[in-house]
């Protein structure tokens, strides 16, 4: 027979006081045993689904069969049949067994008495004991653990098993009267439950239940933030870890640039702050981990908040105010927020905002490549580069609380450019000329950084040129440019071009100009020879003069259409020097314009067109280039065209 451990639940008992004699039908359920007078069971009886069944002890060595009752041997099945009783008499078949009755739980059949298998079970069998209980609660820690266990009424050869229903429960053994195992760390977030199960022959199982508690690992930081100032320096904090984890450790992690060299020894961390050299106080964290591997139990965050020290900025305006300003070195700068080369305030400036960024090339910059932040303060605004100086264009406005721009300014970051030191006397007492375009990183015959930014004529704010010298593809920036729009008595006005500085005004048919009258008659006051706030000229220089008396009919003595000045088609450009001036190089890019309809780029590598500040009726004159070798010093155009400046000294 297999070996099994005991259980007896008995179908159904009787309970209560009933009489002796039992009527005709009566049914009886339940298991009986009848006690040998040692504890044991001498037959067992079982009353089920209208069957009667005896058992009676086997001749086989020691067992345990389910359900069976505690016998020596153990019991085999000697009678399975239906009954009846009838005059109180129990009949198995057709067999009179005798005079049966109940009471109290107790059956009689004959003169055998019998009682309930729960009772005899109860005053015979083997239990097993937990003096502690069968109910704990530890802490998430990994650890061993011991608890006393005993067997009472324990039977011959009889041992004790034990098994774990959960893998975090581990080696549990018994020896001496006590359970012991063992319990990993608890890092699954939640607390958990298992079981460990005793068992013994002829006994109930007894179940231990073991809850371990979860307890959150966390990073204590001492402080837990620290301002520095703008100088910056080297720096530590010191943290502790509650609820540790074994085998876990900390390591941390800077989330900004300016704050390096974080390392972790013992119970400190330390790094190092670079010096602030932007326009506003800044923040950064430095994040700390617990944990082994890829598993975190617990993070924290460090925060540093550095100062800025704006008394540090250079005054670009410090000799002129003007609409254009050079940036020759990095560092933090600052401007006066007034309109131009004057005193008039711009408005209420609620804010301060880097509008676009470009390098002039076809490389498209992050924003910050160029300007790395701008701020308004005390009428001045503030803008910083980054440390490593990058060559480009960019374009700050300040705005009032609507998020309307008020006033604008171009940034030409050109690193060691000074224009009075480069500047080029040109001949015939003509004047004395920057030697090169407006908002050009270069000099250099064939270098598209030679090539600068277009203007409409009378207008502050730049735009974009050409990513090559011989392409009409627009140089890459951080905006994305808005459509042009048509000049109107709504669009074509000086105050619309300067709430929107980015945006093309095409010409109107009544004047052909971007500036809308409604008649033919233009204004002529947007750029002059006295310069204006309107100019787009840095500080001493303005747009120059053009026509017959302007700076480039006097230099080449002509007025009228030249030829046969050669046109270096390698690199898309003339050199001027022996005929504007006696500098070795003096060089004019062909970047061709901004068409006065579309606003698309157009004739780059082929053309070349430079404003002047002159009127001419509707129209203004310029300096024409040509592939063929043509030189023009005094045409004149549609004002509404994007076109080149060279900025003339004041």
């Amino acid at each position: 027979m297999k070996k099994i451990f005991l259980f007896f639940l008995p179908l159904l008992m009787l309970a209560g006081c009933m009489k002796e004699t039992m009527e005709p039908g009566t049914q009886v359920s339940g298991n009986f045993t009848e006690d040998d007078g040692t504890g044991q069971s001498r037959y067992y009886i079982s009353f089920s689904d209208g069957q009667y069944r005896l058992y009676v002890p086997s001749e086989e060595p020691y067992t345990f069969m389910e359900n069976a009752f505690w016998a020596a041997n153990g019991f085999v099945e000697a009678t399975k049949s239906g009954y009846s009783i009838r005059d109180g008499r129990l009949y198995v078949g057709d067999k009179d067994y005798g005079k049966i009755s109940l009471s109290n739980g107790c059956l009689t059949i004959g003169n055998i008495k019998y009682e309930t298998v729960e009772a005899f079970r109860e005053e015979n069998y083997s239990s097993i004991s937990l003096p502690q209980g069968t109910t704990a609660v530890v802490d998430y820690t990994a650890q061993t653990l011991v608890y006393p266990y005993s067997v009472e009424r324990p039977i011959p050869s009889g041992k004790v098993g034990i098994r774990a229903n959960q893998n975090w429960i581990r080696n549990c053994s018994l020896a001496d009267g006590n359970i012991t195992f063992q319990i990993e760390d608890n890092n699954s977030g939640l607390s958990r439950s298992g079981d460990i199960t005793l068992f013994y022959p002829g006994a109930k199982d007894v179940v231990f239940t073991l809850t371990q508690q979860y307890a959150q690992a966390s990073i204590d930081l001492t402080p837990s933030s620290m301002d520095v100032d703008y100088m910056g320096g080297s720096f530590s904090f010191g943290y502790s870890v509650s609820n540790p984890r074994i085998g876990a450790s900390v390591t941390a992690q800077s989330q900004v640039r300016w704050i390096t060299n974080v390392s972790v020894s013992g119970n400190q961390v330390s790094y190092r702050v670079s010096e602030n050299s932007t326009v506003s106080d800044r923040t950064g964290l430095i994040v700390l981990r617990y944990g082994v591997g890829s598993v975190d139990y617990a993070s924290a965050a460090f925060q540093i908040g550095q100062f800025v020290n704006l008394d540090q900025a250079s005054d670009l305006s410090a000799s002129g105010t003007a609409n254009c300003y050079i940036v020759p070195s990095s560092g933090i700068y600052k401007f006066k927020a007034v309109k131009g080369n004057s005193n008039i305030s711009v408005g209420t400036v609620a804010s301060a905002e880097v509008l676009w960024e470009s390098f002039g090339t076809s490389q498209k910059p992050n924003v910050g490549d160029v300007i790395y932040s701008a701020v308004y303060s005390a009428d001045y605004v503030y803008f910083s580069t980054p440390s490593t100086l990058k060559n480009g264009n960019a374009v700050i406005a300040v705005k009032d609380a609507s998020n309307n721009v008020l006033w604008s300014w171009h940034i030409w970051i050109c690193n060691g450019y000074s224009p009075i030191d480069l500047a080029q006397t040109y001949y015939n007492n003509a004047g004395v000329m920057m030697d090169r375009n407006l908002g050009a990183t270069s000099a250099t015959p064939g270098d598209v950084g030679a090539l600068g930014l277009l203007y409409q004529w009378g207008r502050k704010d730049p735009f974009l040129g050409s990513s090559s010298i011989s392409s009409n593809t627009q140089a890459a920036s951080t905006l994305s440019w808005p459509s042009a729009v048509a000049s109107n008595s709504s669009n074509g006005t000086i105050a619309y071009a300067v709430v929107h500085p980015t945006r093309f005004i095409t010409c109107n048919s009544s004047n052909y100009d971007w500036y809308y009258t409604g008649s033919s008659s233009t204004d002529d006051t947007r750029w002059q020879s006295t310069k204006t706030i309107y100019d787009p000229c840095p500080p001493g220089w303005r747009v120059p003069d053009g026509g017959n008396n302007g700076v480039w009919s006097k230099a080449c003595g002509h007025s009228s259409s030249i030829s046969g000045y050669p046109f270096d088609d390698t690199n898309k450009g003339m050199n001027f020097s022996g005929k504007f001036g006696a500098s070795g190089t003096i060089w004019y890019p062909a970047a061709g314009y901004l068409r006065y309809d579309y606003g698309s780029l157009n004739l780059v590598g082929s053309f070349g067109y430079w404003w002047s500040c002159t009127p001419n009726d509707n129209y203004a004159y310029r300096l024409n280039l040509y592939l063929s070798g043509n030189v023009d010093p005094s045409y004149n155009d549609r004002r509404a065209y994007g076109r080149s400046v060279r900025c003339f000294q004041e």
